[in-house]
């Protein structure tokens, strides 16, 4: 009786731990997402101030067990005015011939502008799902991948910047790859994943290869959409090797002022981690060889 009442003790503080666990990822997931759309970032319009503040956030919630390398460069945008955007890049460093690329951008659209879908309202696009949902992440994904030294891969952690105008951050980063962050195995994007349905949780991929792993394991379904989104966004730039893109789709408040941290399904984000960093820890994309 002792020993039955000893098993179902250590059944329950196992389950009372995944619990604990599983909802400090969902506040972590919160707290990151509130952060980088709150009124503090203004928008994260590439060059701003704001975009600095949303930099210095990504990267104080990074392990410092990676490098962290900042990548500047200019271009100019619609009005004519000159950006200087700055970009910040992880690296774990597994002393591998090879390196998976993961990437969400950062930017968004400030406090609106032409791209805007609320016209005439001068005021902070917060961009929680476009994209501090994508960046929240990056940092959780880091920040597990860190602590497991068990693939033959490096990983390359970017925080994009220069998408809202034209994908400028991939394109920066494709030129400058020149093997500094060793051989280019593949390509992981995360844009807009934060409007899981929740009551059919479907996460779309659009890939230029086969996608490597089910997701029926981890309470939602993946459907492959087009290519055409693989071939748009800022993997369009890495095609030379295996991209895929992730998304939930888009959304009535898409590049409005009401893309809210409150709108955002943070238990979606919670099981997409368990299916990234499986996906990551099994090998992707060098799973067959």
């Amino acid at each position: 009786m002792i020993q039955v009442l000893g098993i179902l003790l250590g059944v329950c503080l196992t389950q009372a731990a995944f619990a604990q666990s599983s909802d400090r990822i969902i506040e972590e997931f919160r707290l990151h997402v509130t952060v980088l759309s709150s009124d503090t970032m203004q928008g994260r319009s590439d060059g701003s101030l704001g975009q600095q503040r949303s930099n210095q956030y990504f990267c104080s919630q990074l392990h410092p067990a990676s490098s962290l390398k900042k990548l500047c460069f200019h271009y100019v945008n619609d009005a004519t005015l000159q950006v200087k955007s700055e970009m910040y890049c992880a690296f774990i460093d597994r002393h591998a011939k090879e390196t998976v690329l993961i990437t969400a951008h950062i930017d968004h659209l400030g406090f609106g502008g032409e791209l805007s879908k609320s016209p005439g309202n001068h005021a902070v696009h917060p961009g929680a799902d476009d994209n501090a949902s994508g960046v929240a992440m990056l940092i959780m994904l880091h920040n597990i991948l860190v602590h497991q030294p068990t693939t033959n891969l490096n990983y390359l952690f970017v925080a994009l910047t220069g998408h809202e105008i034209g994908l400028k951050g991939s394109e920066f980063l494709s030129k400058h790859w020149r093997h500094r962050w060793k051989k280019l195995a593949g390509m992981l994007n995360f844009d807009m994943i934060g409007r899981m349905d929740s009551l059919n949780p479907v996460l779309y991929v659009s890939s230029n290869t086969t996608v490597p792993l089910s997701a029926e394991r981890f309470d939602f379904k993946i459907i492959q959409s087009s290519e055409e989104r693989v071939n748009m966004l800022d993997t369009k730039h890495f095609l030379q090797v295996p991209c895929l893109t992730y998304t939930t789709g888009l959304h009535l408040d898409y590049h409005k002022t009401s893309d809210q941290a409150s709108y955002i399904n943070y238990i979606g984000l919670k099981n997409q981690l368990t299916y990234f960093s499986s996906l990551l820890q099994e090998g992707w994309p060098n799973m067959e060889k």
